[in-house]
C-alpha cells in the first residue's frame, strides 16, 4: 500500500503531542502546505518525522483533500480536531488537508530508514 512520509516542525507549529492526543480520540485535521498529487487508496498509512529530531509517528491516513475544497470555517467549527496552538500558527498558503487517526510514536520505522527527511510529501510503500 502506498502512503505518505511528511515532516512536522515543532518550532514553527507547536508541540506535536497535542495533535497525537486528538488523533487518538477520533481524528486530526491537519492543514498541510504541500499538495498530495498522487491518488491514494484510503485508509492508508502515514509517517510523520519531527524536524530536527529522531522522533517519528505512524498513523492511519483516512483522507486527503485539496485545501480549496473546504469552507475555511471547518477549521474553526471543528476545533476539537485541531490543537489550539494551530489556530495561532502563522498563515501560509495551504495546499491540502490531511485527516489522520491512531498516531503512535515509533522508533526508526523501516519504511523510511536511511531516507533524508522529506522537504515536501514523499510517497512510500507500506506492508499491510
Amino acid at each position: 500500500m502506498v502512503g505518505l512520509y511528511v515532516c512536522y516542525n515543532e518550532k514553527e507549529a507547536g508541540n506535536f503531542k497535542e495533535a497525537v492526543k486528538i488523533a487518538n480520540k477520533g481524528y486530526l485535521i491537519w492543514r498541510h502546505p504541500v499538495s498530495v498529487n498522487r491518488p491514494l487508496k484510503y485508509p492508508t498509512k502515514i509517517i510523520i518525522k519531527i524536524s530536527g529530531e529522531e522522533r517519528y509517528y505512524r498513523g492511519d491516513l483516512l483522507l486527503v483533500r485539496e485545501y480549496d475544497a473546504f469552507n475555511p470555517s471547518i477549521f474553526d467549527d471543528y476545533i476539537e480536531h485541531r490543537p489550539p496552538v494551530w489556530k495561532n500558527a502563522p498563515e501560509r498558503e495551504w495546499k491540502c488537508v490531511l485527516f489522520i487517526s491512531n498516531l503512535q510514536e515509533v522508533l526508526d520505522p523501516p519504511e523510511v530508514h536511511g531516507m533524508h527527511p522529506p522537504q515536501a510529501v514523499r510517497y512510500i510503500n507500506f506492508r499491510d
